[in-house]
């Protein structure tokens, strides 16, 4: 009963985010700024080049805890398709509290209010009276047992994507609350740690681009549930080809791994690279080079450079007979007889 009253109120969030337009004219540079908050500003940015994801947010919310004046923080990440967070960040109170906020996300009293203005600070009493929020299940069993009194929230969807996060901030003192001013300023601040955080995200998928294993591969930034944030050209159609399906806003769960790994398909190889709280997926179309182990590929490849079978034996620490049986066990996988056609085949996988 409570899984169809969960699923009844996220179709309710959905058919919201369907009639919702959302309007991004806001001028941020009509807002004044303490001296704090430009250094924080070109740091964002700075830090979305080179930061590690988890670094990344973490120290982004810490410092966005000091300049808003507020005591604790939360950022998280999730999907439409689950209208749920699959990551999160929190600063000043434990993960557990993030837990709270997804049990009772759909029955949340500023949902809608977030939903209808996107990008903007929402302050809870603004929406519904102290008194009503005070007695709620929601601030009893959420808020209360961390002692956060106030709250200043905003939502931001990436249609092309399905993905939303949720950037929040909280007070732990019932009177002090977000004044106009602080309201402004969180606009402006919410909006530059996400274009940091976009930026952040490419930067990742740019950077594993240049590691060597995923030489011809398609890249994919996927959170840990597999949902898609960005992908490069090809990497979709490789997914198609492969499990015969016209679209993916998730991974296939065969290739939905949190760990490390390397996966060997039909028609394509997979890379797992996890970096939290996303990771990186890289596939390529198998070649004829991705019948042989990893160890046949070694000898395969030294041999074409010009190495002897002694030489290959010494680099290897095996003996060259050891080499010969890799390359006759090569050649029969590859259905070839001499060196030259295997040659051949090198000189095809570089050119494509």
């Amino acid at each position: 009963m409570a899984h169809q009253t969960i699923n009844s109120q996220n179709q309710k969030i959905k058919n919201t985010l369907s009639a919702t337009a959302f309007d991004d004219q806001t001028n941020y540079n009509d807002f004044d700024l303490t001296d704090s908050v430009e250094p924080f500003i070109s740091e964002l940015y700075r830090a979305a080049l080179h930061t590690t994801p988890s670094c990344f947010y973490h120290s982004s919310l810490t410092k966005l805890t000091e300049i808003t004046e507020s005591d604790a923080a939360i950022w998280c990440y999730g999907h439409i398709a689950t209208m749920s967070f699959h990551t999160y960040t929190t600063v000043g109170v434990p993960a557990s509290f993030a837990n709270r906020l997804i049990s009772h996300w759909a029955v949340n009293p500023i949902l809608t209010p977030l939903i209808h203005h996107a990008e903007q600070p929402i302050d809870i009493k603004d929406f519904i009276s102290d008194e009503v929020f005070f007695q709620s299940a929601c601030y009893r069993d959420c808020f209360q047992p961390f002692q956060l009194k106030r709250a200043l929230s905003s939502i931001a969807f990436n249609f092309k994507s399905g993905f939303f996060d949720l950037l929040t901030i909280y007070r732990k003192r019932q009177e002090h609350t977000y004044n106009s001013h602080q309201k402004q300023l969180q606009t402006r601040l919410s909006y530059h740690l996400r274009q940091a955080a976009k930026l952040h995200k490419e930067c990742i998928v740019t950077s594993s681009q240049q590691t060597e294993k995923y030489n011809n591969c398609s890249l994919a930034l996927c959170d840990l549930k597999g949902f898609i944030y960005y992908q490069q050209p090809g990497f979709l159609t490789l997914l198609t080809n492969e499990f015969k399906q016209q679209s993916f806003h998730q991974l296939p769960e065969i290739i939905n791994a949190t760990s490390e790994q390397q996966l060997q398909l039909n028609e394509i190889t997979a890379y797992i690279q996890p970096l939290l709280p996303w990771k990186i997926v890289a596939i390529r179309k198998n070649g004829a080079l991705d019948k042989l182990s990893c160890r046949q590929q070694q000898v395969v490849q030294l041999l074409t450079q010009g190495f002897s079978y002694k030489q290959i034996a010494i680099k290897l620490n095996v003996a060259p007979s050891t080499v010969a049986n890799h390359l006759y066990q090569s050649y029969k996988k590859l259905n070839i007889t001499s060196r030259s056609q295997l040659q051949n085949i090198l000189a095809t996988i570089s050119q494509d």
